[in-house]
C-alpha cells in the first residue's frame, strides 16, 4: 500500500502545526483559550497564508540551521497583519479596477475620435506602430479579439487564432445585433494588460493625448519622464492586480516587468526585471521632500507598496482620488486606533517599508 505521507511536506493536523509553530518559537498564548484561537486562525486561514505569507519578515535561521521566530513573535500579530492587509487590498483592489474604467474610457475615445468606430478602421494596420520582429502582432491579436480578418503571416504564427475571438458580451452582443463594434465596447472585454498593449503600439500624439488627460496635465507640457512613468505605472498597478485578483500577499511585493532576450544558442528567452520608476516623476508631481533619493535607490517608493499608493493618487480621476485617500486613512486610522493592534501595524508598515506618516504624506499630493 502506498504511503501518502512519505514527502519532505507531510500532513499535518492541525495540533501538529501548532506544535511546529510552538517549537519555532511562535508565541500562541498561555491558556487553552488562545490556542483553540490559534487552532481556530489556522482552520480558517491556512498555515501556508496565515504564516508563509509574512515569514521572511518575523522569522531568521538560528546557530543550528532552523528557522525560528523572532523573539516576542505572536500568532496574533500575524493575524492582524492579514486583517490588515485583506482590508487595505480590498481599498487598492476597488481602486484599480476605477482606474482600469478611467484608462479604457480614455484611450477608447482617442481612438473613436481620431480613428472612427468601424472595427476595420481603427484597427487598420496604418495606423499602428510595428516592430521588425513581430510586424503588426498586437494589431492583428486585437482583430482576432474583434473576429475580423488578420493577416496570412499571424494565422501561420498563431493556428489558434480564432480562439481570440471575444464570444461575452457587450462584444458579443455588439457583433451580432449591430454593425460594428466600436472601441469603447471593445475595451469592455479586454484585460488591462491587453488594453495596456493597445495604447503602447498608438502614435505618439494619441500617446500624449492619454497621459495628459490621465495626468491632468496640459498636452504641451507632457514630457517623456511622463511617458516613462506612465507606462511604468501601468505595469505596477497591473502586477498588484494581478497579485489581488489571485487572493495573493502583496507584503513585500515588489512590482517586475517580463523581459525579452536571447540566449547563447539564440532562443527566445524571458526573465524578470525590477521595474524602475522615474523619481524624478515623483519630484515633479508631488516634491522631492515626498521620499529621499537615497531612500528611492534603496527601491522604496520604486515598485513597492507605498509606490502603488502614490501612482494611484496620481493616475486616479480627480473625484476618485479624493475618495481613495479618505478610504485609505480610514483602514490605516482604524487600526491604529486600536491600542493593541497599533504595535503590529507600526511593524507591518516597517516590514513593508511604509513611512509611519503616510496618511500625512498623501496630503501633500494636489486634490485639484
Amino acid at each position: 500500500m502506498d504511503n501518502y505521507n512519505d514527502t519532505d511536506k507531510p500532513f499535518k493536523n492541525y495540533d501538529e502545526q501548532l506544535d511546529i509553530l510552538k517549537k519555532r518559537g511562535l508565541i500562541i498564548g498561555e491558556n487553552l483559550e488562545d490556542e483553540l484561537q490559534a487552532k481556530e486562525y489556522l482552520k480558517t486561514k491556512s498555515y501556508y497564508i496565515l504564516i508563509n505569507s509574512f515569514k521572511n519578515a518575523v522569522t531568521h535561521i538560528d546557530d543550528n540551521s532552523n528557522e525560528v521566530f523572532n523573539k516576542n513573535i505572536t500568532i496574533n500579530e500575524l493575524m492582524v497583519f492579514f486583517r490588515f492587509e485583506s482590508d487595505l487590498k480590498s481599498v487598492l483592489l476597488k481602486y484599480m479596477l476605477l482606474f482600469e474604467i478611467y484608462f479604457k474610457q480614455t484611450l477608447s475615445y482617442e481612438i473613436s475620435k481620431n480613428y472612427g468606430v468601424k472595427t476595420e478602421k481603427y484597427l487598420d494596420y496604418s495606423i499602428y506602430k510595428t516592430s521588425r520582429h513581430h510586424p503588426f502582432s498586437e494589431v492583428n491579436y486585437l482583430r482576432s479579439c474583434a473576429g475580423i480578418a488578420v493577416d496570412e503571416n499571424y494565422k501561420i504564427k498563431n493556428p489558434c487564432y480564432m480562439n481570440n475571438m471575444i464570444k461575452r458580451n457587450p462584444t458579443d452582443y455588439y457583433r451580432e445585433m449591430h454593425d460594428t463594434i466600436p472601441p469603447w465596447i471593445l475595451v469592455q472585454n479586454l484585460t488591462l494588460g491587453q488594453v495596456q498593449c493597445w495604447y503602447k503600439i498608438l502614435p505618439n500624439n494619441s500617446k500624449r493625448v492619454i497621459v495628459s488627460h490621465i495626468l491632468n496635465k496640459q498636452i504641451e507640457n507632457i514630457a517623456e519622464v511622463d511617458f516613462k512613468a506612465f507606462a511604468d505605472g501601468i505595469e505596477i498597478i497591473r502586477a498588484f492586480r494581478n497579485k489581488l485578483a489571485h487572493a495573493s500577499k502583496i507584503f513585500q511585493f515588489h512590482a517586475k516587468r517580463k523581459q525579452h532576450y536571447k540566449d547563447s544558442n539564440k532562443n527566445n528567452q524571458y526573465r524578470y526585471i525590477d521595474i524602475d520608476f522615474p523619481y524624478r516623476f515623483i519630484c515633479n508631481e508631488i516634491g522631492a521632500n515626498y521620499i529621499s533619493e537615497e531612500k528611492f535607490r534603496r527601491g522604496v517608493c520604486k515598485n513597492d507598496l507605498f509606490n502603488l499608493i502614490t501612482i494611484l493618487k496620481i493616475f486616479l480621476s480627480n473625484s476618485d482620488s479624493i475618495i481613495f485617500k479618505f478610504d485609505l486613512i480610514n483602514v490605516i486610522t482604524s487600526y491604529l486606533a486600536i491600542p493593541e493592534y497599533e504595535r503590529y501595524i507600526k511593524d507591518y508598515f516597517k516590514f513593508n517599508e511604509l513611512p509611519l506618516n503616510l496618511t500625512t504624506k498623501l496630503a501633500q499630493i494636489n486634490d485639484e
